[in-house]
């Protein structure tokens, strides 16, 4: 016979090691930031996500507030427990992929108690996989498309979406669909400019809780996280002087800071400059205005956005007529149109349009619907080269009642390049009618070398391109006060 106090104390026992998040906090050692091997102990951030998971989720988050750790605890502790799970860890590179398998999964399992150990022995133990004798594993690398997981974690997404945008598509149309409805998903990341498919699926996560309708199986829920979540956030400073920028930038946070919080922003965003709204965000508007590594306008785009150089212009009637600038694709390709209005020594940016498969009537329609009276329409230099019809495109436009300058050749693409540096310092554009605009500017990088580790010297070939090579012919043709392009005009041959 057990006696009463025994069986109650294994019974109190039982229901402890029955409830995840107590063997989370009482089970698990980790390596802390200094090295040495502490017991986990879920910080504030890290249990208010557990307290909110839905399924499918991405977290945004600043960094080292310990989300990989958790997520990846979560996942060994899941398959320990449940035989025949099945977790997946996906990462930016096979070495990354390797060292979180190593530190938040293999190391947690070693230092577990011999006796609990004991219980569920590795038969696999290799750099990509640790499998169990109660059928369970977790396999890593940089996609995983063989069978089917029952949680996945995707680890810096951000990243592996702008450096390489067909992994990015490989994990979403590969490793995530291994995963069942009723599976869970992890999606974690610092953001990396408004470009790729994580500010995609970001901006549709947030408009699905937005509508206030319950989320599906399917969809998945957004969960941000801030810099000063972190209570490590702090340094004691009293001879440092918070500017008056940074101060209006806190009176504009939900929360109040304290000054030692205020002082570790200020001192670590004079280390980080444009990096910091990326690393350690306040907002999640914030951290998706961040600059972008190997976007070649990213300094110039965020200079706009901080100045207040987005929002609200308008066409005025009383100013010159409107230019339009454009970037004429082949048959089915996009083709790009900026509409601008010099204002003094300011550019406006009143609108933005994209089409493709479409002949000249389509966008003289377009021009029409636009209502704006216009000052002159500027295109490539190989708008006049004979097609099959034997007619120009130029000659085509003007049968449409469109009359094109032309913009010469540009024989070297970094002097364009450099000159929608200098051209953006002078822009407003107008953030509703230049959404999808901005987005391409915002998107238009350099290409990534995955060899050498290295951006290359030429733009990524994407569906950015357009929109941008618009914007360089205006930053080309441009000169404030004089329609049409300002490089000569080299079209007088072709009329």
């Amino acid at each position: 016979m057990v006696a009463p106090q025994k069986r109650q104390k294994q019974s109190a026992l039982i229901r402890r090691f029955s409830d995840w998040r107590w063997r989370m906090d009482n089970l698990y050692f980790i390596r802390d930031k200094t090295s040495h091997i502490i017991r986990f102990r879920a910080n504030a951030a890290q249990r208010q996500l557990l307290s909110a998971l839905h399924g499918r989720d991405i977290i945004l988050k600043a960094r080292q507030l310990g989300f990989s750790t958790l997520i990846d605890l979560f996942l060994l502790d899941h398959a320990l427990v449940t035989p025949g799970f099945r977790a997946g860890i996906v990462a930016d590179t096979e070495d990354t992929a390797k060292e979180l398998l190593a530190t938040k999964v293999r190391l947690p399992y070693e230092h577990l108690p011999a006796k609990l150990q004991g219980l569920v022995n590795l038969v696999t133990d290799s750099a990509t996989a640790l499998e169990f004798t109660n059928g369970s594993c977790i396999h890593v690398g940089v996609t995983l498309r063989a069978g089917t997981y029952n949680a996945v974690h995707v680890s810096e997404f951000g990243r592996i979406s702008v450096e390489s945008p067909d992994k990015a598509q490989e994990v979403v149309s590969g490793t995530l669909e291994t995963v069942p409805t009723d599976g869970m998903i992890f999606i974690e990341s610092t953001a990396r400019g408004r470009s790729g498919l994580l500010y995609e699926w970001w901006d549709r996560a947030q408009k699905a809780l937005a509508s206030g309708r319950e989320l599906s199986e399917l969809d998945y829920k957004p969960h941000f996280f801030p810099w000063h979540q972190n209570p490590e956030y702090l340094i004691v400073a009293p001879q440092m002087v918070i500017t008056e920028r940074l101060e209006a930038v806190f009176a504009g946070l939900p929360v109040t800071l304290s000054r030692e919080q205020k002082c570790w922003y200020a001192s670590k965003e004079s280390q980080l400059g444009d990096s910091m709204l990326r690393e350690y965000p306040s907002t999640p508007e914030e951290a998706f205005q961040s600059a972008l590594q190997g976007v070649y306008w990213e300094k110039e785009l965020l200079a706009c956005r901080r100045d207040g150089r987005i929002g609200k212009v308008v066409f005025q009637p009383g100013g010159p007529g409107v230019d339009t600038w454009w970037d004429l694709g082949q048959k089915d390709d996009a083709n790009a149109i900026w509409f601008t209005q010099d204002i003094g020594s300011e550019l406006h940016v009143l609108d933005f349009f994209e089409a493709g498969g479409e002949g000249f009537g389509y966008y003289a329609q377009v021009l029409g619907d636009r209502g704006y009276r216009y000052r002159s329409h500027n295109a490539p230099h190989d708008i006049r080269v004979k097609e099959f019809s034997g007619k120009t495109r130029w000659e085509q436009a003007l049968t449409n009642g469109i009359r094109f300058e032309i913009i010469p050749r540009v024989e070297a693409k970094q002097d364009s390049i450099q000159a929608v540096r200098s051209l953006l310092p002078h822009c407003y554009f107008d953030e509703s009618r230049c959404a999808e605009g901005l987005k391409h500017l915002e998107s238009y990088r350099r290409e990534w070398d995955d060899i050498h580790g290295i951006w290359k010297n030429k733009p990524y070939p994407d569906v950015h391109n357009h929109a941008a090579d618009a914007w360089q012919q205006l930053a080309m043709g441009h000169v404030f006060g004089k329609p049409g392009s300002a490089m000569g005009l080299a079209n007088k041959g072709a009329r």
